[in-house]
């Protein structure tokens, strides 16, 4: 049975799962078992990446339609002061940002350049801290050059440059985070967040 004629209430089989892969209802992570057998939480946890934390059900329980949803729902930026995402040349946005999945999430800056097709852009950083006021402090940097209308820029170091521009989101995690776009840039440009299932993988803005 296709996934879109699937009842709410009904329970899910691993053949259920794998179409709702093929109609881009969720990500792979595991290939699927050809099956009519019924998924448990921890085979859907297992085959796709679902936000797991918010079904109520044990490891070993089966789960119904209305119980899976996709991991992007997962994660959510909280703001609680700025203006998000951050336009014009200096502004800031203070918020939380959570991962509510049960595995790690890549998160980096975005910049985008707008109505400018050319020209440097700098200054641009997201502080991520330990939760209330928690001790660490990670600090990844944007730095590039512009060469189209419109062009998505990301984070490429990290204040030590040793790791690349991704932030690690731990699961179940919450940080503190400050995004800054300083690069005296107007025109439409924006600095937000964005998310990853994988260092190499495709992202989306948060």
């Amino acid at each position: 049975m296709p996934w879109s004629t699937l009842a709410n209430n009904q329970a899910v089989t691993f053949n259920n799962l794998q179409d709702a892969v093929n109609t881009n209802v969720f990500l792979l992570r595991n290939t699927i078992p050809v099956s009519n057998e019924c998924i448990t939480k921890a085979d859907a946890d297992y085959y796709v990446y679902i936000n797991a934390s918010v079904i109520l059900k044990q490891p070993n329980q089966l789960v119904v339609k209305q119980d899976l949803t996709s991991y992007t729902t997962g994660i959510i930026y909280y703001s609680t002061g700025g203006i998000y995402p951050v336009t014009g040349p200096s502004n800031s946005s203070f918020g939380t940002l959570t991962n509510n999945n049960s595995f790690n999430v890549f998160i980096r800056g975005l910049f985008n350049s707008g109505a400018i097709n050319s020209g440097t852009v700098g200054n641009n950083r997201v502080y991520y801290r330990a939760y209330s006021g928690g001790p660490t402090i990670y600090l990844y940097y944007l730095s590039a050059n512009i060469t189209n209308f419109g062009q998505n820029i990301l984070t490429n170091r990290d204040s030590d440059s040793i790791r690349p521009g991704w932030f690690v989101l731990p699961p179940n995690s919450t940080y503190d985070i400050t995004i800054d776009k300083f690069d005296g840039l107007s025109s439409g440009t924006t600095f937000r967040l964005a998310q990853s299932l994988s260092v190499d993988g495709t992202y989306t803005a948060i």
